[in-house]
């Protein structure tokens, strides 16, 4: 009996012991793209989601530097690579998966170069048997069922270079959505690229679809253009997870205008406006990976449970 208490609190020693961090080393996982249905795993190196929205709410004007980013979008395809091939599959048709995050950041936004870092936020995705995200409304992004949700780590980073600040021959006068028909008629913007990359340690995935286990992701936001206003691939949403953009305002032939990236016209103290991205983001996994000391408690559960067999034996 000694034995077995011996080795069940040399199991409970380790079962405690902290794991050490490690950096982020994209790997393939399993996931099966129906869900609790038959037929849907695949191998994927990532998810490359459509050009969505992401705003930046109350960060031009801000006495803090402090503000908060929110980012939704829709699943294009599930990427896989391999031997220098790539291949991508493409969710079933009238079904969709969606992304919204929320992100702490810390940074001045709106001058000539915006450089900005994350303090943390919120991860999700989302599977949904009815095709129904719009990325005009900005609605739909968050009424399926949540198959992973995280944590944003401290210290991704960001950057912006706002165009039309930087050469007076850029003047303010581009349509703020510039894809298909001008839903925002009346709404100018800024001018400008960046780009953004931030880390997740994932604390929640749903076991009907993720068929390996995954620790952390990281997230790329970038397309053609990375960061990018004006709109040009996608629509500038109503509402970007639940939030409405306050744009700022500026003198357009001698009208004033909502403007977005432009000051926010009245330069009170506490008075601030958002800026609104288009942004394409792409997600790669890191998968969980047995440590020595996870190896050293199977090992030892292994050796208790030989041990109680041999003892039953007798």
């Amino acid at each position: 009996m000694k034995k077995i208490t011996l080795i069940a609190a040399a199991i409970a020693a380790l079962g405690v012991s902290a794991q050490a961090s490690a950096a982020f080393t994209a790997t393939p996982i399993v996931f099966d793209t129906n869900g609790a249905a038959a037929g849907g795993a695949i191998s994927v190196t990532s998810f490359d989601w459509l050009p969505g929205n992401a705003l930046a709410k109350d960060a031009i004007n801000s006495t803090t530097g402090q503000f908060t980013t929110y980012f939704q979008a829709t699943l294009n395809s599930f990427v896989f690579n391999s031997g220098g091939s790539s291949s991508t599959v493409s969710p079933a048709a009238g079904t969709e998966f969606t992304v919204q995050a929320t992100i702490i950041e810390q940074g001045l936004v709106g001058g000539i170069t915006s450089n900005f870092v994350s303090l943390g936020g919120t991860y999700k995705i989302f599977y949904d048997t009815t095709k129904d995200s719009n990325d005009v409304t900005g609605l739909g992004f968050d009424d399926g069922i949540k198959i992973l949700e995280g944590n944003i780590n401290f210290g991704g980073t960001g950057t912006f270079t706002n165009f039309t600040l930087l050469s007076s021959f850029l003047f303010p006068n581009q349509k703020l959505d510039n894809f298909g028909a001008d839903d925002a008629v009346g709404t100018l913007s800024n001018q400008g690229v960046g780009s953004s990359n931030l880390t997740v340690d994932v604390t929640y995935t749903d076991s009907n679809f993720f068929k390996s286990n995954i620790k952390s992701l990281a997230v790329d936001l970038s397309d053609a253009s990375n960061l990018a206003a004006p709109f040009t691939l996608a629509n500038p949403s109503d509402e970007v997870v639940g939030q409405t953009p306050n744009y700022g305002v500026d003198v357009v032939g001698g009208v004033l205008v909502p403007v977005n990236g432009a000051g926010c016209g009245d330069v009170a103290v506490g008075v601030t406006c958002d800026f609104q991205f288009q942004s394409d983001s792409a997600t790669s996994f890191q998968a969980t990976v047995p440590e020595p000391g996870s190896l050293a408690i199977a090992g030892a559960g292994l050796a208790l449970m030989s041990l109680v067999r041999r003892r039953k034996a007798k």
